[in-house]
């Protein structure tokens, strides 16, 4: 162990260090008086201290004057393969949000200058077909016409949602919610017609009380698929943003699959998503991490 004294080379002054047991090296310390970071390097002739700021800017003039220098314009151009799966994402997200807001629209609907077209009613319990009922639509009783028959209720309304009560004797009231969407009138289709969109069938059970029933397949899309539909559209214009910053590969991934959950009442949105998940593992090793 030695005490050993070096100046220092910005202020000139003197500073103090132990040495303990080696006899050549070189070590880091901050000058006492001016806080100047030293690199201290021991020798045989004993310690040389040297400013390191000195050595960052001795380092920097390494490169020859005479080096030619790049005249071109610095740019950051992407690659065209990351560019077009990012559109074709982004595109399929696209159509979802098209699909969404299209629902939306069609669900809040007035129909009031459509014409009236016909509709059927079947009403029925576990066994047969049940007579004397009395249907109400929109809280509002209607007369219809019944065939024995068949079992058919035959009523004429305009496009639109609705809600339908049934009452027959010895059963508890039946109330579902319909949407009778845009169509063709048709008053020879006794019997043939297509459920959910002309034919509503009512199935009553004994007893006393009420029953709801929201099965209509047109009230359910228009109740869950606008919001999901949006929801998947954000993820997949989300996917696209981290495909075109090269960010993540699997969340590509996921917002490439949300994109095509999302158009999936189109043709052309899913098939461009398709086609994005298809051409991803391409630009794999472009992106900053695999997950």
């Amino acid at each position: 162990m030695a005490r050993m004294e070096f100046k220092c080379p910005e202020c000139k002054k003197v500073n103090r260090i132990v040495i303990i047991g080696d006899d050549s090296g070189k070590f880091t310390r901050a000058c006492v008086d001016c806080d100047s970071d030293l690199e201290i390097e021991l020798t045989e002739q004993g310690l040389r201290a040297t400013l390191i700021s000195d050595k960052i800017n001795n380092a920097i003039k390494i490169v020859p004057k005479d080096y030619k220098q790049y005249e071109g314009e610095v740019t950051s151009k992407k690659n065209k393969m990351v560019m077009i799966i990012s559109l074709l994402i982004f595109s399929s997200a696209f159509m979802g949000f098209i699909n969404g807001i299209f629902l939306l629209k069609m669900a809040s609907q007035e129909y009031g200058s459509s014409e009236e077209v016909k509709i059927e009613i079947v009403v029925e319990n576990s066994t047969t077909y049940i007579k004397n009922t009395i249907i109400f639509v929109n809280s509002g009783e209607i007369t219809r016409t019944f065939w024995s028959s068949t079992g058919i209720y035959e009523i004429f309304l305009k496009p639109g949602k609705y809600e339908i009560e049934i009452k027959a004797p010895l059963h508890r009231d039946l109330t579902k919610e319909i949407f009778i969407p845009p169509q063709k009138n048709n008053v020879t289709f006794r019997g043939e017609g297509v459920e959910s969109m002309n034919v509503f069938t009512f199935n009553m059970q004994e007893g006393v009380g009420n029953i709801n029933v929201e099965d209509n397949v047109f009230i359910l899309i228009f109740r869950w698929a606008p919001v999901l539909m949006l929801s998947f559209a954000v993820i997949g214009t989300w996917g696209a943003w981290v495909t075109h910053n090269l960010q993540s590969y699997k969340n590509a991934q996921i917002g490439g699959f949300f994109a095509i959950l999302s158009g999936v009442f189109t043709i052309i949105g899913p098939i461009l998503g398709i086609i994005a998940l298809v051409l991803l593992p391409k630009i794999k090793k472009m992106f900053n991490r695999s997950f």
